[in-house]
This record gives C-alpha cells, structure tokens and sequence, in this order.
C-alpha cells in the first residue's frame, strides 16, 4: 500500500459538504463527439456570449415539470483528447471526455463530511462537485427546475446563485491542497438541510406522470402565480407529502396531499382553547399513577392539538378544488387534503409519504 502524501492528509482537514471549490473543469464522459445538449439555467449565457434571458426564460419555462431543464438554446461542450479512455474501449466504443463551454467557475462539494476526512485507512481518493451557478436577475423570486438547488448569496458574493445537481463530477482530493476553504452555507443547519435534499433526490421512487403533471404540476404553478400561496408556504408549511392511497406508484388510482404546518393554535373561541390547555396541564400525581382511570379521565377531555390557520386551510383547498378534476380526468381519485402539525404527526405514517419539493 502506498501512504497518502501527508500535504493531502492536512488539507482535508476542516472540509465539509458545502464547500466551494474554485477553477476546477467539469469533464465528464461520453461516447459521441458532440455530447449531449446541455441546457442551461434560465437568463444564463450561452457560450457565444448571447444572452438568452429575460423575455423568453420565465415564460419557455412556465409550464415545464420542476424535473425538466429551461428551454434555452443548448451549448456545446469543447471536445477533450481522452487516448486512456480510447484504449479502454477499443474494439467496442470510443471514450471521450468533454467539457463544456460557459460552465461558471465555481463548484460545490455535494461529497458527505464524512467522506471527505475519513477516519483511520483512507480509501476513498476523490469527492464529487457539482456546479454553482449565479442566476441572472430575471430568475429572482422564480421557481427553479428541481435539479436547481437555491441558496443564499455566498458570502463575499451578490445576487442570487443555485447550484446544479444534474451534473456531478469526481474529483481527486490533492486539488484541495493549499486551497482556503470556503463555504456555500452561512450555517450547519443549512448544510444538513443541502445534504437531506441530495438524499431525496437519490431515493425518490419514480412517480407515475399522472402524478407529476397534476397533483405536481398545480402545486408549483400555484406557488409560483399566487403571492397568497407563497407566503402561506414560507411562513406556515413544514413540509407538503404525499401518499398513494390506493394503487402504487408508477400506477397510482387514489391519492392523498398531506400538509404538515406549524402554525400556532388557530379556534374560534380562544377562551376555551385555553381552558382546555389548562385542564390537561392540572392532572394530578394521583391521576398520573392510576392508570386505565387516569386514560379514560384524559380521554375525556378537550384535544389542544394546534390546528391550521383558516388562511392555510383555504390556500389548500382551493388548490384541491382546482387540481380535482384534472386528476379525475387522467384516472386519479384526488381525495381531501389531510392536515397535520408537525408536533402531532404519526411518524410510522409520515414516514411512508413522498415528499413533494415545491421549489
């Protein structure tokens, strides 16, 4: 076995999901001399300079799946001489390795902690990265595809930037060598938050399109068309799920939208919401230690589980309303919202639910 030089060992030290690495190429293997067309972020520029936003960017874009890529025209990548790949594939397919042209100078590491300082033997010599890109300011306040992850403005940055999660590369660990590490993330729990989205994005199960181009397709239109639906978004939804409640996945015939909020207690006579509170909170020690009796006193009693505003209730229904009968006419039974604070959620069933990414 060969040791690691101890330069590379050092300079792993600190690093961490999240991280910006800059002036590194995104090359990526391919078999045909062109690539693939690689479309970019909406308002990006082109490789020829031409900038391909603004009035064409929101509106090409509007009606496409949070999964599918703007309508800009593609670039194409530069052709990299790869003769190890070639030989690889000699007698079956020729490699290449392509990078593509106008990809933006920064990427971020999207490898686990982890993974990056490994504990004891290291056995893992690169991390992968994906690109970080700037948006242009027409994309401010817009709804991103799905692969587009939105974060704040990096610090010693402006504007607005998101990074590119269709597009991860390897890269060898000695490049962090006498590099400063620099993070994407202003704090730890905007990091988890990063590495729990790029784990949803691996263990999503396939949706069946019915799903994804209704009950998907009206949720993000609604959030990107109403203010009120924004906002109830941003200020009082944890999370939104969904569960196929009769059929499977690929092949779902029944469906439920699940909402779970964290909204303060909402009732029409806030006097007895308290007392109700307040007769729970006075159970005595007696009551506490006489067990089936203690259960069917406190059974008795008032639920203070906190409930949803009236204004989050309504934003959902009248979302149901609309979303109804597009789901009958594509064969699924879309049936009422359920509704559930984040505090009082049965976790065996939470746990079976698809979380739906509204962007």
């Amino acid at each position: 076995m060969t040791d690691w030089p101890r330069d590379v060992l050092e300079a792993l030290d600190g690093w961490r999901i999240g991280a910006i690495v800059e002036n590194v190429p995104f090359v990526v293997y391919g078999a045909y001399e062109n690539g693939l067309p690689l479309r970019y972020p909406p308002g990006q520029k082109n490789p020829t300079g031409d900038d391909q936003s603004d009035d064409t960017a929101d509106d090409s874009s509007a009606d496409r799946s949070a999964d599918e890529p703007p309508g800009e025209e593609p670039a194409a990548p530069d052709v990299v001489d790869f003769p190890e790949a070639r030989e690889f594939g000699a007698g079956v397919w020729d490699g290449i390795a392509l990078e593509w042209k106008g990809m933006p100078e920064m990427g971020v590491i999207t490898s686990q902690t982890c993974d990056l300082n490994e504990e004891g033997e290291p056995l893992q010599p690169w991390f992968q990265m994906s690109p970080l890109h700037k948006l242009p300011v027409s994309c401010t306040g817009k709804t991103l595809p799905g692969f587009m992850y939105r974060i704040e403005t990096p610090v010693g940055e402006t504007g607005e930037w998101a990074i590119d999660l269709r597009v991860e590369v390897p890269v060898e660990k000695t490049v962090l060598v006498g590099r400063p590490f620099r993070s994407a993330f202003r704090t730890e729990a905007d990091e988890i938050r990063f590495a729990d989205a790029l784990g949803r994005r691996r263990d999503r199960a396939a949706l069946a399109t019915s799903i994804t181009s209704t009950v998907g397709h009206t949720l993000r239109e609604r959030r990107r068309k109403k203010d009120s639906f924004k906002k109830v978004l941003r200020n009082e939804v944890f999370k939104v799920m969904l569960n196929v409640e009769e059929g499977t996945r690929s092949d779902p015939t029944s469906v439920r939208v699940h909402v779970i909020y964290d909204t303060p207690v909402q009732t029409e006579n806030g006097a007895e919401a308290e007392k109700a509170s307040k007769l729970k909170k006075e159970t005595t020690a007696a009551e506490k230690s006489a067990g089936d009796e203690a259960s069917k006193a406190d059974a008795g009693k008032p639920d203070d589980t906190p409930q949803p505003s009236k204004r989050l209730a309504k934003a959902f229904d009248d979302w149901w309303s609309e979303a109804y009968p597009l789901c009958a006419a594509n064969g699924i039974n879309l049936l009422p919202n359920g509704y559930h604070h984040q505090c009082h959620t049965d976790l065996s069933r939470y746990d079976t639910w698809i979380h739906l990414d509204l962007g």
